[in-house]
């Protein structure tokens, strides 16, 4: 149709450049089908990309190739993306009831734990809010103690300066400490730091978690007791308020047994032991009266 185009109403010469430019154009027909083979064969020698499952918070996209992948998460209400390098394959992979537990190796942040492709901890990065998690929170607990302690000092005009003392008064009114979810462990580990904690009870939902967690992170390994048989887990079932002042035997405990761990729903757990609570405390008032 070119061709024709060009030679209506054209002369002799006319011709003669419409069939030059028809070969031209011809010429360049044929490079752009070669070009878009070539693309083609580019296209299919690159390896695919795994589109990951979704949920509410992020979008983790993994890019594989011969020896790594990058694993992506991507913000989009704050305008943030997170891209790291793993090796591949992982070092453990496996289903549990209720997600898919990764764990890889990365050149510079250490293991690193994967849950349903979502990026949940490296080992080099860990401490930056795990720390924030635990020690915040208790640290702000026993500020309150200190100066509700000094005001009633203040009012019974005692010596403020009798810090050891008071020191001592705090260490023995310890307390129990309550961590949903969590599961690879370094929140509890934290926690157990506190001289002042007695007792860490755990909930989480995902056994698989607790036991991929045990076998590749040190903090992990020896942390958690699943046996209800001692006298303080039978005190916190039967309604502990979550303040023990009994110290006997506390300076024989190991950490393992400081820890009870319970694999269940969270909401469920919280609900459950607020309505022992609540039982017992009725008990105790009709008691009383």
């Amino acid at each position: 149709m070119i061709v024709n185009f060009w030679n209506n109403g054209l002369g002799s010469t006319g011709k003669s450049r419409c069939r030059s430019r028809s070969r031209s154009r011809s010429i360049m027909s044929i490079m752009s089908m070669i070009h878009i083979l070539i693309s083609l064969l580019i296209l299919q020698s690159q390896p695919p990309t795994i589109n990951a499952e979704k949920n509410d918070n992020a979008k983790a996209r993994t890019t594989k190739t011969k020896t790594t992948i990058e694993l992506r998460e991507e913000e989009h209400e704050i305008g943030y993306t997170l891209g790291l390098i793993l090796q591949y394959p992982p070092l453990y992979s496996t289903k549990s009831s209720y997600q898919q537990i990764e764990i890889y190796e990365s050149e510079h942040y250490g293991k690193v734990f994967v849950l349903d492709e979502c990026l949940q901890l490296t080992e080099r990065d860990a401490p930056n809010y795990n720390e924030m998690l635990a020690h915040v929170p208790i640290m702000e607990f026993v500020g309150s103690r200190r100066r509700r302690r000094k005001r009633r000092n203040q009012n019974e005009n005692e010596n403020e300066n009798d810090s050891e003392n008071e020191n001592n008064e705090l260490l023995k009114n310890k307390v129990n400490v309550l961590v949903l979810g969590g599961g690879d462990g370094y929140v509890v580990s934290e926690v157990l730091k506190h001289p002042i904690v007695n007792r860490v009870d755990h909930c989480e939902l995902d056994e698989g978690v607790i036991e991929v967690s045990q076998k590749f992170f040190p903090w992990a390994k020896n942390l958690w007791n699943q046996t209800t048989s001692s006298s303080t887990n039978a005190s916190h079932d039967d309604g502990d308020d979550g303040n023990n002042n009994d110290n006997n035997d506390d300076n024989n405990k190991s950490e393992k047994t400081r820890v009870q761990l319970y694999v269940e729903d969270g909401a469920e757990f919280v609900k459950r032991k607020s309505q022992s609570i609540q039982k017992d405390n009725d008990k105790n008032n009709n008691n009383n009266n």
